[in-house]
């Protein structure tokens, strides 16, 4: 947990639930101490609703689970250049952002990998091919986010970055 962007040493007791699913606290060199973990997908437009507790004290946040991006284009299976630009086109919709992904797998010897984010949900992103793509198989993802600042938790302030909505392609790299 981050106050003003400084770890923020959180008490044994503590805890986080998300959909009824306990988070695990962790330390970290990064970040400090944080809760990361995961809960099952539910379906576009309800809610994930997590309980934060300290001190006896609950905070309730809720979010909506958002549709990832529709990817337009590269279609599935096209082939495409493996190096420049990507330009993926995508029907655009009501999320703070779009994150992007270019990933393939090279088997037991590790693959091709790179992420990219913050730009606007406009239907348009744009992103540096991964370095070390090889003809063959390989993977575009699109991740739309939602960030908002939630009043009536207990908190000063409070900030939710919900990145559950993902969409891929398969394509072919050459």
């Amino acid at each position: 947990m981050l106050a003003n962007h400084i770890a923020v040493h959180l008490d044994a007791s503590d805890s986080l639930r998300c959909n009824g699913v306990t988070i695990p606290g962790q330390a970290s060199n990064i970040v400090g101490y944080h809760y990361e973990g995961g809960v099952p997908r539910v379906k576009d437009g309800d809610i994930y609703e997590c309980v934060y507790t300290h001190a006896g004290v609950r905070a309730v946040i809720r979010t909506p689970a958002m549709p990832g991006p529709a990817i337009l284009s590269p279609k599935a299976g096209e082939t495409v250049a493996r190096t420049g630009m990507l330009t993926v086109t995508y029907v655009p919709g009501t999320g703070t952002g779009v994150s992007g992904e270019i990933n393939q797998s090279h088997g037991f010897s590790g693959g091709a990998y790179s992420s990219h984010s913050g730009q606007p949900d406009n239907g348009t992103y744009t992103m540096p091919k991964a370095t070390g793509l090889k003809p063959g198989a390989g993977w575009i993802i699109l991740y739309r986010s939602l960030a908002t600042a939630p009043s009536g938790t207990g908190f000063k302030s409070a900030s939710v970055v919900n990145d559950s909505g993902a969409t891929g392609v398969e394509v072919q790299w050459f």
